[in-house]
């Protein structure tokens, strides 16, 4: 059995945020047509017709704002524009002379744009069969379309609505650009952060990890780790739940958010175990960072004083090591101190 992809509730939202701002621009293209049309002394139709339809635009640019009517809207309003108004504007209009082939393309592009399910992507399709009967009906009714308006004055008229065409196309396109480029950034953060403490995941680190080892290794820069983990952490889950544990968790990891600088990589390596990787740091440096970090969690170890809490800390500057062996010497003075503090417990 194959599982089908639910659709994506963030591209349903970017497409309501499309028609949002596709039904406010066409209110302003449509009593801006209007506008034009009365100032080149048009036929009163060709003034009313964008005008009552600026005003439906307006009406549904309002019922958006209630979730319940979204998806009505925008089925309205792509039949609307592909399937009622182009052929109306079209007939009352000079055709092919007029801007109106503009405003065709624009129609239909504005119907795929808003498509999501397969048999809405029909109501485009729809008005390019429209589109091309109404270019072959003009052809055999030429007398029903006549040039209004000297050739100087037509030019004018053309290049005001296929200016007005591409700045409606601009803000389709930079709507579209920045909502996916959000949606890039909310996808790209999720991946590299742990969902619980909100540090960096261990995929991201090892990524790091290989980057700044591989500077390293060219510009003999020093870098640092430091591995923590929660001494007795289990107690915690056991006598306190594990909603308990987790909330310990997020403390710590927002104290090591805190502690590092923008540069360096706070991740959790797995279970109650942290990891810092801290660039241009050397030994002595990253000690005073585990210090300061050791002081901030002191709070979080004195309101669970039953369960002895406290953080087992490994450090280690590189120094010629792989990876590995750094992850490996890290982990192993980890246990080490960890160790003797147990003996002096």
């Amino acid at each position: 059995m194959t599982l089908k992809a639910p659709i994506s509730h963030h591209l349903t939202h970017i497409k309501y945020r499309v028609l949002k701002s596709l039904l406010l621009t066409a209110f302003i293209t449509m009593n801006a047509a209007a506008f034009i049309n009365l100032l080149n002394k048009r036929p009163l139709v060709n003034i009313t017709v964008p005008v009552l339809a600026g005003i439906l635009m307006l009406i549904l640019y309002k019922l958006t704002s209630i979730i319940i009517y979204r998806r009505k809207v925008k089925l309205f309003f792509m039949v609307f524009l592909t399937n009622i108004y182009l052929p109306l504007a079209w007939f009352t209009s000079p055709g092919s002379f007029s801007a109106m082939s503009f405003y065709s393309v624009l129609l239909v592009f504005i119907g795929l744009i808003l498509a999501e399910q397969h048999y809405e992507y029909v109501i485009p399709l729809i008005g390019v069969i429209e589109m091309v009967s109404l270019l072959y009906y003009e052809t055999l009714h030429p007398e029903q379309y006549n040039i209004y308006l000297p050739m100087t004055d037509r030019a004018l008229d053309l290049s005001i609505n296929f200016i007005i065409v591409t700045v409606t196309l601009l803000v389709i396109s930079l709507t579209l650009n920045r909502h996916f480029d959000n949606e890039h950034q909310r996808l790209f953060k999720i991946s590299i952060t742990d969902q619980l403490t909100k540090v960096y995941n261990r995929r991201y680190l090892f990524q790091q990890l290989e980057e700044i080892h591989y500077m390293a290794s060219k510009t003999d820069l020093p870098f640092s780790i430091i591995m923590i983990d929660i001494n007795h952490f289990k107690l915690i889950n056991d006598m306190y739940g594990h909603s308990i544990g987790d909330e310990v968790l997020i403390q710590l990891g927002n104290i090591l958010i805190k502690s590092c600088r923008r540069q360096d990589v706070p991740a959790r390596f797995g279970g109650d175990e942290f990891i810092l990787l801290l660039q241009d740091t050397v030994y002595t440096e990253a000690c005073n960072v585990a210090e300061r970090i050791s002081e901030s969690f002191q709070p979080i170890c004195e309101q669970y004083a039953d369960t002895h809490l406290s953080l087992g800390i490994g450090i280690v500057e590189n120094h010629h090591m792989s990876i590995n062996e750094m992850i490996q010497k890290v982990d192993d003075q980890l246990y080490k101190n960890k160790h003797e503090m147990k003996a002096s417990e």
